[in-house]
């Protein structure tokens, strides 16, 4: 099982959420990283905007 740093997992999410909206299957072959992991991660991200908490991934730009 990989780790990933979690710079990397949030740039990796920000190409999966508005406004790129880039589908799991092209963010899958782009990075190597499995379709299963990518659908887990945009499921959590959508449970913690979901959860009532403000995270806008926009904050993570450096």
């Amino acid at each position: 099982m990989a780790l990933y740093s979690e710079s990397f997992k949030i740039s990796i999410m920000q190409k999966m959420m508005p406004p790129k909206n880039q589908k799991v299957s092209t963010t899958a072959q782009e990075s190597g990283m499995s379709e299963g992991t990518l659908y887990k991660w945009k499921k959590e991200a959508k449970a913690i905007c979901v959860g009532g908490l403000t995270l806008t991934f926009d904050a993570y730009d450096v």
